[in-house]
């Protein structure tokens, strides 16, 4: 199963390196992580050469605006480096920036992901990064205006151009209404997805538990489980894969209320596997 998860990733991957001569696949791992790292990385401590020098922001990590600004922003000093942002030479420089600021502060590194990876466990849902990027999630009362951000603005025109004319959302009543009543209502809690997540790790924590009380040790119970009963922890790969779409975000990027939505089927399958195996195995202890 993992094997095929991955084979269309090598694939797509190869096809990258051929198009672009970069191995990756995209073209801005050192932009985005360049963005992550400038909520923390002070340039006093890091102390970079010249070339990289340039990418500080005097402004104390407090003070900085949220870490996709170090993106789009105009006043970001990577978006005012020559060429485009994405260019090989800027993604270059931007990672190697990133890599300095994680080396020369790792602690305020784990403890920028671990600020960003708490938001998805909140109990409400509130506005961040920002209010533009917030009401993208909202379905609206009247169709929204035409994006602010320069790049938002030349995707818009391409679109058009691919479409060959106008496009835009439309809002049709009463059906809009219905969804956004659905959306005031219907919500996964942050703390839900947490207690989704905790679940798989929760049965076999009791399982072993269970076991150790029969057998009187607790080394006994971990070391005699049977060979099949770890083969058959299959949930753990869906589970796995959850937490990485929801910490991968958070270490590399920022995070993003539409990042955690992949990660809810995948925690929720894992639960499933591990409970409905459990109540299995009970079943079969019974009989």
């Amino acid at each position: 199963m993992a094997a095929a998860a991955l084979i269309p990733i090598f694939i797509y991957g190869g096809w990258f390196y051929a198009s672009h001569q970069r191995a990756g696949l995209v073209g801005a791992n050192g932009v985005f992580l360049y963005a992550r790292t400038m909520s923390f990385a002070d340039c006093s401590v890091m102390r970079p050469p010249p070339d990289l020098a340039q990418l500080c922001d005097p402004l104390p990590p407090s003070m900085r605006p949220p870490s996709q600004e170090y993106i789009w922003s105009v006043d970001s000093p990577l978006v005012r480096r020559p060429g485009i942002t994405f260019s090989a030479a800027n993604d270059s420089l931007a990672g190697r920036f990133a890599l300095l600021a994680i080396r020369s502060q790792p602690l305020a590194y784990v403890g920028s992901v671990l600020s960003e990876l708490t938001r998805t466990f909140a109990w409400d849902r509130p506005v961040y990064p920002d209010a533009e990027v917030y009401a993208y999630y909202e379905f609206p009362e009247r169709p929204p205006p035409p994006p602010g951000r320069y790049p938002a603005r030349v995707g818009a025109e391409a679109a058009k151009v691919y479409e060959e004319g106008e496009i835009g959302t439309r809002i049709v009543e009463p059906f809009a209404g219905v969804l956004r009543a659905y959306q005031d209502v219907v919500h996964l809690p942050g703390i839900g997805l947490l207690a989704v997540l905790l679940i798989p790790p929760g049965a076999v924590l009791v399982r072993l538990v269970r076991r150790a009380r029969r057998l009187g040790t607790v080394r006994g119970a971990i070391s005699g489980f049977p060979p099949r009963s770890w083969k058959r922890a299959v949930w753990t790969l869906p589970w796995t894969v959850a937490w990485v779409l929801l910490v991968t975000p958070a270490a590399v990027a920022e995070f993003d209320y539409r990042y955690v939505l992949p990660a809810v089927p995948l925690a929720t399958l894992a639960a499933v596997i591990c409970v409905r195996r459990e109540d299995t195995q009970a079943d079969t202890l019974s009989q």
